[in-house]
């Protein structure tokens, strides 16, 4: 059975499904590629799934940043172009897919400012 994470960051929310092919030995060796300092790992508490899950969403969100990619399917391809050692993501016809991006959202900015009262 497929793994469900839900995220939230202080810069977006967003829901992935992970495929239980990959393993955790194979999750470990992919952070420790991209995360040599092992941040994710201990924003995680030592949870290696959580900390894969926030890589990759970390990656997306970065892409979506970078092209503005309003559509879950163009971003899973512009993914799997740019990040070619990671799983590939769920566009519809990979048949060995190693997650799948169900949605992803910025968190909406609030500011607010003070003005006095006379």
């Amino acid at each position: 059975m497929d793994l469900s994470i839900k995220i939230k960051t202080a810069n977006y929310s967003s829901q992935l499904i992970i495929n239980t092919a990959i393993k955790q030995a194979q999750m470990l060796c992919m952070l420790a590629s991209h995360d040599a300092k092992g941040d994710l790992i201990d924003k995680c508490e030592g949870n290696v799934k959580a900390a894969f899950a926030m890589m990759l969403c970390n990656r997306v969100y970065f892409l979506h940043q970078l092209h503005v990619d309003q559509s879950m399917s163009n971003l899973s391809r512009r993914f799997n172009l740019v990040n070619r050692q990671l799983p590939l993501a769920f566009t519809g016809n990979e048949h060995a897919w190693g997650f799948k991006l169900i949605n992803m959202e910025q968190i909406p900015e609030f500011s607010f400012q003070m003005e006095s009262i006379a």
